[in-house]
């Protein structure tokens, strides 16, 4: 009889659930634990699952074949590497912030702007930690992440329309992945918390209000030295209470 170990999770970078394999006539609990220990050292909380089943093969095939759940996953046959796209996961982007935005209700690439900024200015004022890893740029209009403005830059004054009926699932529980994407992270209840919050003081106003609040005198973008500067934490850990006043 083989015994079989597998950890499961769901990918958001790829859309598709992922599992690793390991199969041996005994799993000892030294090796549970040197698997627990790689894991806990590379991701912190534990963004996966663990199966356990029997058979009389090594193969994946005869895990599928007894339990046909199995049937769907992408294997990793390298633990490393399943953990790294785990890992991948974890990090959110400002890009993900704009789809959860966009998801609430449509907006302009001008709004959408103002209101990412502000998501992170708010967020990294109640918890001294940095959102996402892009960076804020001064322009013209106020704060600019340039990743977005890209993206969506060919629907110019209009405004922009989410169109990701995506799910994902996690935990038995299938849900909108824009959403599913931020329960992927430690800090997923802090984060979607503060999302919230700034939505509803900053939501229900237009792109050039927003404008008006993030040019404030002693704002941070109004302490830039010059347009094109980046906005640094320091910045908006100094002056955001300008634009929440």
């Amino acid at each position: 009889m083989i015994r079989h170990i597998i950890f499961i999770a769901s990918s958001y970078k790829l859309g598709k659930q992922i599992a690793w394999h390991y199969a041996a006539e005994t799993i000892s609990q030294d090796f549970l634990k040197h698997l627990h220990d790689s894991s806990k050292a590379r991701l912190g909380k534990s963004n996966y699952s663990i199966h356990k089943l029997s058979t009389d093969s090594k193969t994946w095939s005869s895990v599928v074949e007894k339990d046909s759940f199995f049937a769907d996953f992408y294997l990793y046959e390298d633990f490393e590497e399943f953990l790294d796209v785990i890992s991948k996961d974890k990090k959110i982007s400002a890009l993900d912030i704009s789809k959860y935005l966009l998801s609430w209700k449509p907006m302009s690439n001008l709004k959408l702007q103002k209101m990412i900024y502000l998501v992170y200015a708010d967020y990294l004022s109640k918890t001294g930690k940095s959102l996402f890893d892009e960076k804020i740029i001064a322009m013209q209009y106020g704060p600019l992440i340039k990743e977005v403005y890209d993206v969506y830059k060919v629907h110019g004054r209009d405004d922009i329309e989410l169109d990701d009926t995506k799910t994902l699932v996690l935990e038995d529980i299938t849900m909108p992945m824009v959403v599913a994407r931020f329960l992927q992270t430690d800090d997923s209840k802090s984060i979607l918390q503060s999302l919230d919050e700034t939505i509803e003081k900053f939501g229900s106003k237009t792109a050039s209000q927003l404008v008006d609040i993030t040019h404030r005198p002693g704002s941070p973008w109004s302490e830039t030295a010059e347009p094109y500067q980046e906005i640094k934490d320091s910045m908006i850990l100094a002056h955001h209470h300008i634009e929440i006043a």
